[in-house]
């Protein structure tokens, strides 16, 4: 049954929104890619290790607030749409709050360096030093970090993706260039650490001129609605934090898992799969950080059957170049890994192939969002928490036996259930369902093009190349002559990128 869908008020502004949120994205993790390339280099798989733990940890405190502040801000801002001024309210008292909190973390990381460095992680004696002063550098970094966090979820919540996009941008390349400058004057990794700090600093500067270029507000406003906008932000946060706090365990818990089995050569190699690998995952998130705004306004109207359909939709559509991307990094994962890192990262390319796999459930991220546009976080904290904790007994079984391969087995059967359990979780909300049957068609289809690439495949990398990107054109041909596509994905695509795919009238359902 044909159902109306009509979103005419953003049909020009969604597509701009959609270029300029994924280029910025896109170009941000381009540089991130570049570092770790670079520093993976320079430092060698033990010193790189010793400062990806630094800056996991650091990371991990400061994305676990972050992550909150970011949401609430951006929740808040598409709350309350309709009053500039309750708007302006919230997203000041939640920088505010940001800062408070990044103070704390900031100053409890500086004091525990010493015991991290020498109890928690396996450094090795020669490098305790160094270690203990990275840490105490991304004490500094946190701090920073927070303020960046929470002005990016207001620009994402106001919807002004150039902005944010630019904010990004410069962020990832100060991070790349400042780094490298501190390692050109200095030869160690403590001149990186101390270049990314500046970098830091410098984006946060540039994000409060962002801010109050956008926001104005006066002091009466805000004591007016000082006391409900703590109220609010306490009331979402509480229910938030959990989500993201078992988020950063589950996504980083595994590399400082690693750190304390394995050596922080094994951190430096299992991390540059897993930043590769984290990238990728990132792209469909961005995607999915579009359509945030418009679920939240939509479940605010209680027109739970738009959303649902928009969901079904999503899902749909996403799984193709889903599909094609774990194809593409599965096969060419060694070529990769050696191409940009070489020989002595060269166990992270059975790392990278197992991570790859998670790309086919990635489709379902979009219903994390949902969750959190119906105003139900506490529900996807449940999910997140009981998927971190098999994560953790899962590295902690595998790990000792598989290496870092168990690292990346555990991640792949924690993310699969957690995917799980939150398909089934916000059913009970909203009602919707799976096209199952075309899942499965796509899932076997893919399936068959990589056994006939292996059949195929030669030591010769151009040969293979060739023959890959034959097979993908036949699959998605196959895709659109069995009709995989409906009229309703048409006409997604067509409100969100602003494309016109009238002239493929054949390829869809009716």
């Amino acid at each position: 049954m044909q159902r109306n869908y009509n979103h005419n008020t953003q049909k020009s502004s969604i597509f701009k929104n959609s270029i300029y949120n994924i280029f910025g994205q896109l170009v941000g993790y381009l540089f991130l890619f570049l570092y770790t390339i670079i520093f993976a280099k320079i430092l060698g798989a033990e010193l790189f290790g010793l400062f990806q733990l630094g800056l996991l940890v650091a990371v991990v405190l400061a994305t676990s607030v972050a992550s909150f502040v970011e949401s609430t801000a951006s929740y808040f801002v598409a709350f309350y749409h309709d009053s500039h001024e309750k708007r302006n309210v919230h997203i000041v008292m939640n920088l505010f709050v940001s800062i408070i909190i990044a103070v704390f973390l900031a100053l409890g990381l500086y004091l525990l360096s010493h015991f991290f460095v020498n109890q928690i992680f396996n450094v090795s004696k020669s490098n305790v030093v160094i270690a203990e002063i990275i840490f105490k550098y991304f004490s500094l970094y946190l701090f920073f970090y927070l303020g960046i966090s929470n002005i990016k979820g207001v620009l994402l919540g106001l919807e002004l993706f150039k902005c944010r996009a630019i904010l990004i941008i410069f962020s990832r390349f100060s991070f790349l260039l400042f780094g490298y400058i501190g390692f050109y004057y200095t030869r160690s990794v403590i001149g990186i650490t101390e270049g990314i700090v500046v970098a830091s600093f410098l984006t946060f500067i540039l994000a409060l001129i962002i801010l109050k270029k956008n926001i104005k507000l006066n002091v009466m406003t805000l004591s007016m609605y000082l006391l409900p906008t703590l109220t609010n932000i306490w009331d979402f946060g509480k229910r938030s934090f959990i989500i993201n706090i078992g988020n950063q365990i589950h996504t980083w818990g595994d590399s400082f898992l690693i750190g304390i089995f394995l050596t922080a050569s094994s951190v430096g190699i299992y991390s540059v799969a897993y930043t590769l690998f984290e990238a990728i995952r990132q792209i469909p998130r961005y995607f999915y950080e579009i359509i945030y705004p418009i679920l939240t306004k939509l479940a605010s109207t209680n027109d739970k059957q738009k959303v649902s359909f928009i969901l079904n939709n999503i899902i749909r559509i996403s799984c193709v170049p889903l599909c094609i991307v774990t194809f593409f990094v599965f096969i060419f994962s060694e070529n990769i890994i050696l191409t940009f890192y070489g020989s002595e990262y060269n166990l992270a390319s059975t790392v990278l192939q197992i991570l790859s796999i998670i790309f086919l459930f990635l489709p379902f991220m979009v219903l994390i969002f949902a969750l959190m546009s119906i105003n139900k976080p506490e529900i996807n904290s449940k999910c997140m928490m009981l998927s971190t904790l098999l994560n953790i007994i899962l590295n902690l079984l595998f790990i000792p036996i598989y290496g870092i391969n168990g690292a990346a087995l555990a991640t792949l059967f924690s993310m699969i259930i957690y995917y799980i359990l939150t398909y089934y979780q916000i059913k009970k909300y909203i009602q919707i369902e799976l096209p199952i049957n075309d899942l499965i068609k796509n899932y076997f289809l893919i399936l068959v093009i990589f056994i006939i690439y292996r059949l195929l495949e030669s030591t010769f990398l151009v040969y293979n190349l060739f023959i890959s990107i034959i097979l993908i054109i036949a699959y998605i041909v196959i895709l659109f002559v069995s009709r995989f596509f409906t009229e309703y994905d048409c006409k997604l695509v067509r409100e969100i990128t602003g494309l016109n795919l009238s002239f493929l009238p054949w390829s869809f359902k009716k």
